[in-house]
């Protein structure tokens, strides 16, 4: 009698190393960029600060302040922003390129000058590959990597000069 269990189990293996590799892109690997969001935290500060810093850094990007709150939940989003594609990009066909920024401050404790916030930043890339109109958010190059890696060194260097102030 010949056994089907081999058969199956192997096939079963193959579908789910398919699987994994298919959804890889969609898992948030520790601080690392997935599909084309960039998420990092930058570092802890004052409500001030970090309000002064994170608007001081999307300007100096030319990036525009869509929405903002201040604290206690401080939030900045900007619009989009159009660049032109990177050269990885333009490999896989994006004719168009944006990007923006998305920073969240939390409270992170107390300190003897007052309260202390966190600051993460989001940055979110999206391209336009072969239809006109249609932005497609799945993709994070290299080069999307430096540049978002470029942005948040940024915001962490301005963070720790705010600090040195103190």
């Amino acid at each position: 009698m010949r056994s089907w269990a081999p058969a199956h189990a192997a096939a079963a293996a193959a579908a789910a190393a398919a699987f994994q590799l298919a959804c890889a892109g969609a898992l948030r690997p520790g601080a690392e960029a997935t599909m084309a969001r960039f998420e990092r935290s930058v570092g802890t500060g004052s409500a001030t600060d970090l309000i002064a810093v994170s608007t001081r850094v999307v300007r100096q990007n030319n990036f525009e302040i869509y929405k903002e709150d201040g604290a206690p939940r401080i939030y900045i989003e900007t619009r989009w922003k159009d660049r032109y594609p990177f050269d990885d990009e333009q490999a896989l066909g994006a004719t168009r390129a944006q990007t923006r920024l998305i920073l969240r401050g939390t409270a992170h404790g107390t300190t003897p000058l007052g309260p202390l916030f966190k600051l993460d930043v989001s940055i979110e890339n999206r391209l336009q590959l072969a239809v006109p109109d249609r932005w497609t958010e799945n993709h994070a190059t290299p080069e999307y990597r430096k540049y978002a890696d470029r942005v948040t060194e940024d915001l962490r260097r301005e963070l720790e000069i705010a600090l040195r102030k103190h």
